[in-house]
C-alpha cells in the first residue's frame, strides 16, 4: 500500500499528496490555470505514457517469441525429404509424417 508523501508549507503543516492533486484538479476545473497546474499535467503525462509504454513493449516481447517458435515449427512440417535413390527417379515425403508424397494432392 502506499505511504501518505506529505507537502509541507510553511507553517511546518503538511498535506497529502492525493489532497494535493484534488486541489491542483478543482482549481483547474474553476478555471484557475497555473504553471504549476501544467507542470503537474506534465508529470501526470509520463507516468501514464510511461506504464503504457512498458505494457507495449512486454506485449511485443512475448509475441516476438512466440511467433518465432511457432513458425519455425509449423514450417517445419512442409520441409520434404528427398530419397534420389528412389525407383523411378526421385521421390519426396514431408520429414514429419513419411506417409505423405511432397508430389501428390494431399501435399
Amino acid at each position: 500500500k502506499r505511504k501518505n508523501v506529505f507537502i509541507e508549507d510553511s507553517a511546518s503543516q503538511g498535506i497529502s499528496f492525493e489532497d494535493f492533486m484534488r486541489i491542483i484538479h478543482r482549481s483547474r476545473r474553476q478555471g484557475r490555470d497555473s504553471s504549476l497546474a501544467t507542470l503537474v499535467d506534465k508529470v501526470e503525462g509520463k507516468v501514464n505514457s510511461t506504464k503504457g509504454q512498458k505494457i507495449v513493449y512486454g506485449f511485443l516481447i512475448i509475441s516476438f517469441l512466440v511467433l518465432v517458435g511457432t513458425s519455425t515449427t509449423i514450417f517445419h512440417y512442409f520441409r520434404c525429404h528427398k530419397f534420389p535413390e528412389a525407383e523411378g527417379g526421385a521421390e519426396a515425403f514431408l520429414r514429419k509424417d513419411y506417409s505423405v508424397d511432397c508430389n501428390g494432392a494431399r501435399y
